[in-house]
């Protein structure tokens, strides 16, 4: 019996040796959970020192566009001469950083194309600069800098360089939709001017890292400015869109507005502009 349990021994230590050896022969990838931040403190999760912005070559060319998109900084489109009084600092959806551009700007099906080109011309025919960085294609297991952190960045980023450009007195005004809608209730509490938040989510969201999210959080939404909220009429007729609408309904201060017509996820179709396009400028304060 004791020569049994000697040799069962022996051999758990082998094969626990052989279990350890074959582990040491793969990478094994530990993500730690991080702990909640204030958005005070968001900055220190950026990772681009500078605001590195630069034009694309060609903005019209979906294909020339996706070419151009990485590398360190970010590349833009833009409309307007620089010397504008108006200037819209516009953040993407998430579905224009994970989708090839081609794809994102001329839509998978019939009418949903998003070209950001598109709106670009539309604003600057009015008299409004316009200036939208395309966020890179984060990877799929850091998904905290990808949905909370880079949209605030690039505004950050953009902010300083729309001042040296167009100086201190232009008229700014931050408009995202989705989740670049999000980075907008950002910056109605950090930065001055108006914002433009559309169908901003609750977990694609820079307060995702406090773990409560933008409307639970007195401490911000109190502090917000000039802050206006946009859903699609049709979109909130939906289960999980409504309540968020009636959640940003409730806070003082915080201006609501539907859109005529607009169903979930068309805020930023091309052939929506000439509806959502006056409801942007009303809400920046240009008309």
């Amino acid at each position: 019996m004791l020569q049994t349990v000697r040799g069962f021994t022996k051999y758990m230590k082998f094969s626990i040796g052989v279990l350890f050896s074959c582990f040491s022969l793969f990478p094994v990838q530990v993500i730690a959970e991080r702990a909640p931040i204030t958005m005070e403190n968001i900055h220190l999760e950026f990772r681009e020192p500078s605001e590195h912005l630069t034009f694309f070559s060609d903005q019209f060319n979906p294909a020339s566009v996706e070419s151009e998109r990485g590398g360190p900084g970010w590349r833009m489109f833009h409309g307007g001469d620089g010397t504008e009084a108006r200037v819209i600092l516009y953040n993407h959806c998430r579905c224009a950083r994970v989708m090839d551009y081609p794809t994102f700007a001329n839509g998978k099906k019939s009418n949903d194309a998003k070209d950001t080109a598109l709106k670009v011309r539309w604003f600057a025919d009015r008299g409004v600069a316009f200036y939208a960085p395309l966020r890179k294609m984060s990877d799929k297991i850091d998904s905290r800098y990808g949905r909370g952190v880079e949209s605030v960045e690039v505004f950050h980023h953009l902010t300083q360089w729309v001042r040296k450009q167009h100086g201190s007195k232009a008229q700014l005004c931050y408009v995202g939709y989705a989740e670049g809608g999000s980075a907008a209730l950002y910056s109605s509490v950090f930065f001055e001017g108006h914002h433009v938040a559309m169908s901003p989510p609750s977990k694609a969201s820079p307060f995702m890292l406090t773990e409560r999210s933008f409307t639970e959080s007195p401490e911000y939404y109190k502090r917000a400015n000039n802050l206006t909220v946009l859903f699609g009429s049709e979109e909130i007729s939906d289960k999980a869109q409504k309540p968020r609408f009636e959640a940003f309904q409730a806070l003082s201060g915080v201006t609501t507005k539907t859109v005529p017509g607009v169903k979930k996820g068309q805020m930023s179709f091309s052939a929506n502009l000439p509806i959502v396009g006056p409801e942007i400028m009303r809400a920046c304060g240009f008309w």
